[in-house]
């Protein structure tokens, strides 16, 4: 499973990275601004299946979030790891 975090794609995240839009940023201005534009759709995924944020979520908890964000309909996120929905 914890391979799965790596390889995993998903294709929101990848729209929300555009390379010449960073380039030669500060890496943690494009961390912020990337939570910024990914911000309203955690919150969205938040509200639709009823989330709350734990310290405890694991990998598998990450990969099915991200699912949901990318809309995948066999997605089954259970929780927001602690810190995502704090930009």
């Amino acid at each position: 499973m914890t391979e799965d975090i790596v390889c995993h794609v998903s294709g929101i995240l990848a729209r929300l990275y555009n390379p010449d839009e960073h380039i030669g940023k500060d890496i943690k201005q494009i961390r912020r601004e990337l939570a910024e534009k990914l911000q309203p759709k955690l919150n969205a995924v938040k509200a639709k299946y009823k989330l709350s944020e734990s310290g405890a979520a694991g990998a598998k908890s990450l990969i099915e979030l991200i699912k949901a964000l990318d809309s995948n309909p066999s997605a089954t996120p259970s929780t927001i790891p602690a810190g995502m929905l704090a930009y």
